[in-house]
């Protein structure tokens, strides 16, 4: 009994001991297990670990050159410590309706403080017939014995779309598991989008501001819980609207269910706080 005491002592005190390290670098939500430096990399929306941390620099983010292997088979890598160019080999994939349909390999190569990038629309082995350059403006450096690029250059030149959604980066092909997961992606940032417009509303009983901050006037078309109506009458942040049809979503059958759902008094004038409205029109 005193061993299995003393097991259970030993256990909490590591638990209480680790805490303060991941208290101390923000991690949350299942501690972040990709973690490494401030921002986490997400492929297709699964979170992807990297070696090194994913740098801001100067509003542009960068990446390890190294890591990119780590998001994708399509990419390889080369580096010349004579001439501090990067080569990087890509098979890039074209895609239709979510399916693959064509491939190419295209060869480019960096050079450490140079905005230059060489092009060429081929394999490593065959480079030199076919070449162009495109200018950057944000050349790759070298921090920690890692040469890093910017990402977005490289996410274009795959194909891949790109976003940053609370400090995080997300990266999506056009495969059908990518076009799903960035439709997902899409509605929670509007939904983020829709929260921080409602919180940053600074009301006061004064003003007649609706849910996203429109500052509401008499003969307005607004919108609550599905029924549609018009204000006749503001007082401060009350408004006095007569509800007089309603969307798709409210079922005919049920409309007093509906009613009693949202509070509104469909068919007739209410008093109403401008609150709970949406701005329609003008």
């Amino acid at each position: 009994m005193k061993r299995s005491i003393v097991f259970i002592t030993i256990i909490i005190t590591i638990l209480i001991s680790i805490t303060p390290i991941f208290a101390d670098v923000g991690l949350s939500e299942n501690l972040r297990p990709y973690y490494n430096g401030t921002i986490v990399l997400h492929y297709n929306n699964n979170p992807i670990w990297v070696d090194n941390p994913i740098l801001n620099r100067e509003g542009r983010t960068y990446m390890a050159l190294r890591d990119l292997e780590q998001i994708t088979d399509d990419i390889e890598l080369k580096y010349d410590s004579l001439t501090q160019s990067v080569y990087l080999f890509i098979t890039r994939s074209t895609y239709w309706n979510g399916y693959i349909v064509g491939k190419e390999d295209i060869t480019y190569i960096f050079t450490v403080g140079t905005a230059l990038v060489l092009i060429y629309k081929e394999s490593f082995e065959q480079i030199g017939r076919d070449v162009y350059s495109v200018g950057i403006d944000a050349p790759p450096f070298i921090e920690n014995n890692r040469v890093y690029v910017p990402i977005r250059f490289i996410a274009e030149q795959m194909g891949w779309n790109i976003y940053f959604f609370r400090g995080d980066l997300y990266i999506f092909n056009k495969s059908n598991e990518g076009i799903d997961e960035e439709i997902r992606l899409k509605d929670e940032m509007r939904r983020a989008s829709k929260e921080q417009k409602i919180n940053s509303v600074q009301r006061n009983k004064y003003t007649p501001y609706d849910l996203y901050g429109v500052v509401l006037q008499k003969y307005d078309r607004v919108a609550c819980g599905g029924f549609y109506g018009t204000i006749y009458n503001l007082d401060g942040d009350m408004a006095y609207v007569y509800w007089d049809s309603y969307n798709t979503l409210v079922n005919p059958n049920n409309i007093e269910l509906y009613k009693t759902l949202a509070g509104i008094n469909y068919g007739g004038y209410q008093w109403i706080e401008t609150k709970y409205l949406i701005f329609i029109s003008r």
